[in-house]
């Protein structure tokens, strides 16, 4: 049998348990340090707001700093170059790049795949030396 004392201290112990955890539930509030440290970083010019990004010519601790702070705020779950400042710009040149291969791959491939006599008609044409116009 299970003695009296030995059920009230295991109840006591499980209401303290249960009361700590809910008002540390309770208590807790959000962090808002990486918002304090982007406002900071917005009020001194370090900082897009439209964007919600770093300005992109930072150059050394401001860069650091600044940098920090984004990779906070984004996270790592995300692609790589939605990760940098710079990303959209990167992403742009890259579909310009893809837009101008894919042209010179298709031309190519037309020159590879399509015989020579059909692409230049004209100049397989048969030759009318003999007429004057």
């Amino acid at each position: 049998m299970i003695s009296e004392v030995t059920k009230l201290t295991a109840l006591r112990t499980a209401t303290t348990i249960l009361r700590c955890s809910h008002q540390k539930v309770m208590t807790d509030k959000p962090n808002l340090d990486l918002f304090k440290k982007i406002n900071e970083l917005a009020y001194n010019g370090k900082w897009d707001n439209i964007n919600n990004k770093p300005r992109l010519m930072l150059f050394g601790s401001d860069k650091d700093k600044a940098y920090t702070v984004y990779e906070n705020l984004v996270g790592l779950d995300k692609p790589f170059l939605d990760r940098r400042t710079y990303g959209n710009q990167v992403k742009f040149l890259l579909a310009i790049g893809k837009y101008f291969l894919t042209i010179f791959g298709v031309c190519k491939a037309y020159e590879l795949l399509v015989p020579e006599t059909y692409r230049l008609q004209y100049k397989y044409a048969p030759k009318h030396h003999d007429e004057h116009h």
